[in-house]
Parts: structure tokens; sequence; C-alpha cells
């Protein structure tokens, strides 16, 4: 069975945006990769299995307000018991809530990213 690699995020303010993740989510960082005149061009955080790339990216963002194709959501595992206290820490990183389901805490990061903080029971 394939693994995941590593999950690509394009941001127009790099460290603001791998900061966040960093703080809320409890990921440290794997490597920083500079532009030749020594600007961050992206910060790379590790996942229990994979990387996710924040990426330099240029242009204005977009907001997905329905399904579509595309990266719609990055949603991160936790048990019940620590859903609460991830929930705070995406609040104090800047997180802003973005709606909730049984299992499921929706916020948007700085950049309005929509990610998932998700107590839903997977198949082992």
């Amino acid at each position: 069975m394939l693994q995941l690699h590593h999950l690509a995020l394009g941001a127009q303010d790099v460290v603001k945006v791998a900061n966040f993740y960093a703080q809320a989510f409890e990921l440290p960082v794997f490597e920083t990769h500079l532009y030749a005149d020594r600007s961050v061009r992206s910060i790379w955080l590790e996942l229990s299995q994979g990387v996710l790339m924040i990426e330099r990216a240029e242009g204005s963002p977009h907001l997905v307000r329905r399904i579509g194709s595309g990266l719609f959501l990055i949603a991160f595992q936790v048990s019940e018991a620590e859903k609460d206290a991830c929930q705070q820490r995406v609040i104090a990183a800047g997180g802003q809530l973005d709606g909730s389901s049984e299992h499921s805490v929706y916020a948007r990061d700085p950049e309005n990213n929509r990610i998932a903080v998700s107590s839903y029971p997977l198949p082992q």
C-alpha cells in the first residue's frame, strides 16, 4: 500500500503560515529552503507520515466555498481526549474557527486555508 509522501501548501507569508502549523499542531521544522537572496522559499514541517511543505506562492489566495477539484481541507487526527487542547492551540496560533461536526472541529489558517482537527475513528 502506498503511503503519503508530502502535502505542499502554497502561502504568501511562508514564515507566518509555517509558524501557525508548527504551533497549532506541534509539528517540528524538518527543513527550511532559501532563495539565492536568503529569503525564505519554503519551510517543511514533519508529520508522523510524510511532510507538510509550506511553499511560497505567487498571486492572490483563493477561498474554497464548496467542494470541487483541488485540495480543500487538511485534517489532523487526534484522539477525542486531545481534541479540545488541539482546538485551543489552533485558536492561540491565530486560527479562526469555521464550524464543527460530531468528530471534527474546522478552522481557517492565517491565509484562509480550511483545516480540521478530527477524532473520527479510521480503520487500522
